[in-house]
Order: C-alpha cells, then sequence, then structure tokens
C-alpha cells in the first residue's frame, strides 16, 4: 500500500511537471511574433512536443487503473483497547447481505486478556447466542446454542496476545489457537441466522438465551484486554491458512467481516496493534 501511494504521488508530480513544460511553451516547435508587440503567439509543434503528450497520456491512463486505498488496509493496523469493564463498551457488527442462515463459518480474533482473576469474560458472540467464545477463569470456554457452556481443556495466557480460531463445518467444529488445532467437537448447528440474528458483538455476553438485545449485556462478563485482527469468513477455512494467518494480526480479510465493518461502541479505544 505504502508502495502503491509512493508510486501515485511520483506520477502526479511527473505529470504537473510535464503540463507545465507545455504550457510554458519553452519545448514548443517554434515560436513566431505577430505584428502587435508585447504579444508572443506559441505554436506547439515538432515531435519532442507530441513525445510529452503522449507521456502525459501514458500517465493519466496509469493513474485511472490504480487502485484506490482501501479503508480495511489501514485499519489492519489498528487494535482496540478494553479497559473499563462496563456493560456499554464493546464493538458490533452487522452482517451484511445475510439472506439465509450461515451454518459453515470461521471466526478469527487476536486477543490479549489482561484480567488474571477468577471469572468468566467473553471477546465474540453471536446474537441469540449459537455461538461465544471467552474464558473461565484459566481456561477457554465456548458457549453453543442448544449445548450449552463448555471449558475446554486450553489454557489462557495472559498479558500475551493469543489467536483463536474457530471453524464451524457441517458435521464438526475446530478450535485453532496460535495456528494449532487444539479441539474438535460435533457441529453447533446454526451459527447466524438471516434478519435480526445476523449480528456479531466483541466484548460482551448476553444475559438471556434468545431473544436478546443490545441493553441486556452481563455485567459479570466484560472483557477486559485488547483485540486486533477481528476476520469472519462464510466458508471454513483451511489449517494452512489459518497457521500462515497467525504469524501477524494484520495478515486475513474476511469476506463476511474484517477490522473496517466494526463499529465501536461506548469508551472502547483504537490503539495501534501492538500483536
Amino acid at each position: 500500500m505504502v508502495a502503491k501511494k509512493l508510486i501515485a504521488f511520483v506520477a502526479f508530480v511527473m505529470l504537473i511537471t510535464l503540463l507545465e513544460q507545455i504550457k510554458s511553451g519553452v519545448h514548443a516547435g517554434r515560436m513566431t511574433k505577430p505584428k502587435k508587440a508585447g504579444r508572443v503567439k506559441v505554436i506547439h509543434t515538432g515531435p519532442r512536443v507530441r513525445k510529452l503528450k503522449k507521456k502525459v497520456e501514458e500517465l493519466e491512463k496509469q493513474l485511472a487503473s490504480m487502485e484506490p486505498c482501501e479503508p480495511c488496509e489501514s485499519a489492519k493496523t489498528e487494535g482496540f483497547l478494553f479497559d473499563s469493564n462496563a456493560t456499554t463498551d464493546y464493538l458490533k457488527v452487522e452482517v451484511e447481505g445475510l439472506n439465509k442462515p450461515l451454518v459453515v463459518l470461521t471466526s478469527c480474533t487476536w486477543v490479549k486478556f489482561k484480567d488474571s482473576s477468577p471469572r468468566w469474560e467473553f471477546f465474540w458472540c453471536t446474537l441469540g447466542q449459537h455461538l461465544c467464545l471467552g474464558r473461565a477463569s484459566d481456561n477457554l470456554l465456548v458457549r453453543r446454542r442448544g449445548v450449552g457452556f463448555r471449558e475446554l481443556n486450553i489454557v489462557i495466557r495472559f498479558n500475551e496476545w493469543s489467536n483463536y480460531c474457530v471453524t464451524t463445518g457441517l458435521d464438526r467444529w475446530k478450535v485453532y489457537v496460535d495456528g494449532t488445532l487444539r479441539e474438535s467437537l460435533p457441529a453447533a448447528g446454526i451459527v447466524l441466522k438471516e434478519g435480526n440474528e445476523g449480528k456479531m458483538v466483541y466484548g460482551q455476553f448476553y444475559k438471556d438465551s434468545y431473544y436478546s438485545s443490545e441493553n441486556t449485556f452481563n455485567p459479570e462478563s466484560c472483557f477486559v484486554g485488547e483485540m486486533a485482527g477481528i476476520n469472519v469468513w462464510d466458508r471454513v477455512l483451511s489449517e494452512a491458512e489459518i497457521s500462515e494467518m497467525s504469524k501477524s494480526c494484520t495478515s486475513g480479510k474476511g469476506n463476511i467481516v474484517s477490522m473496517a465493518d466494526l463499529k465501536v461502541i461506548g469508551g472502547v479505544k483504537k490503539i495501534p496493534a501492538s500483536c
């Protein structure tokens, strides 16, 4: 992205320079003086001018073909700080264009847990609690609709970044930590429904089980820490893809949710991603 911006800047400078040369008539083919003194008529002819005009046309085509800078490119370098332990602070996203239930899905998030006290806290949850990820004291906690809570044999690392990915397929759902498969269990069923349930929140967990709203967050399970590299796909990513993305929190871009889609609510702070 930096290289593209530099190329665009150089091309723009060259374009301006060439235009000024043509306007000034410095390299014009010939100049003639009419009878009235004080006026100079410039006739732009000759191979030099034609060559300059051709270069201008080529530069204009190059500039027109360059892709615009995408907001998600700058968003990739951002992280989010949750430091107030309040139900008013969270991230939310509504999956646009969701017109059918999603059973197949991959969700990846870089997380740094800061509060190591014995408690529950959740960093990702779909509306309706079809699938939620968090922690119970020192272990990773998963909540699936129709199955309930399950404390996994995955120890949380506090004050350190970890990459958590969950994939849901037709027969199995899997949990990856830092690019390594750590758990595989029977499928959880529908993860996202169309309409009002095509939403996700980061940093909060709902009190009730189904007809939830953003006003029913549980104050005892608010996330405290940092997040980055939040992406969701409507397919099951391969182990190779997940392993590669676990090397950097700025890699990867979800096709239904990416960092640029997240809306900050309350006192969540945008900070440079430190992972």
